[in-house]
């Protein structure tokens, strides 16, 4: 009778070993989401820049030498208005004008560029050791520091080439330099611009939405929402929450 008892309890204990080892299995389970990459840090990617990049499927998260964070693929938009560019005036000394930017950006889904874009936009306090913490917070505020920094790129090179450009230079082909200017920096931070669509107004010209300018802006805005949508599309839709 003893020795039944005894062989009983043995069982249930490794039953019960065996169910918490799965659930915290599951626990520390973590899935790449759709649209997102999972960046791991720990002493054991030393070799690899402090950091590896997953781009679909799962990783078990190692208790205190493993952690992780999402970094967002989705397309995100920038919008600037900025005011007192100065722009050569043919011959009449410079002028200020109001120039309205709106850009199309993404981290492409690409290792090395994630790569690029973690070690950028990624802080410490973003890296998460436990399944469940408010991973949606963390994929936010890298989404508003890649926003700042790709801002600061844009009005410094939009400043640039409007500064030079003359006054009669049609919009698209101040965008394509804009992009041109850009391009390098961007690739630096791991980041690619979709779309650039910019509207240049003289100071106190009419705002967006009236005349040749608004209705310019207006096409513009329209053609680029077109191709959001289309990414959209490709990329599906987002991960439940």
């Amino acid at each position: 009778m003893v020795d039944y008892v005894l062989i009983v309890g043995v069982v249930v204990l490794i039953v019960l070993i065996n169910v918490s080892l799965i659930m915290v299995y599951a626990a520390r389970y973590k899935k790449v989401p759709p649209n997102h990459a999972m960046v791991l840090f720990g002493r054991q990617y030393a070799r690899d820049s402090g950091m590896h990049v997953w781009m679909s499927g799962g990783k078990f998260i190692q208790p205190i030498v493993e952690s992780y964070a999402l970094l967002s693929l989705a397309p995100v938009a920038v919008d600037l208005g900025l005011d007192r560019v100065r722009q050569d005036a043919k011959g009449a000394s410079q002028r200020d004008v109001r120039v309205e930017v709106r850009a199309m950006m993404e981290v492409p889904a690409d290792k090395e560029e994630v790569t690029k874009a973690a070690r950028r936009f990624l802080s410490g306090r973003q890296f998460m050791s436990m399944h469940g913490s408010d991973e949606a917070e963390a994929v936010r505020k890298a989404e508003e520091e890649m926003k700042r920094t790709v801002s600061a790129v844009l009005e410094k090179d939009t400043r640039v080439v409007v500064a030079r450009a003359p006054a009669d230079t049609p919009e698209v082909e101040i965008a394509d330099a804009v992009t041109t200017a850009t391009t390098p920096d961007l690739a630096d931070l791991g980041v690619r611009l979709v779309s650039l669509v910019i509207v240049v107004q003289p100071k106190g010209g009419s705002p967006p939405g009236n005349g040749r300018a608004g209705r310019d802006l207006a096409e513009q805005v329209q053609q680029l929402d077109v191709r959001l949508r289309r990414i959209e599309e490709r990329l599906g839709p987002p991960a439940p929450s």
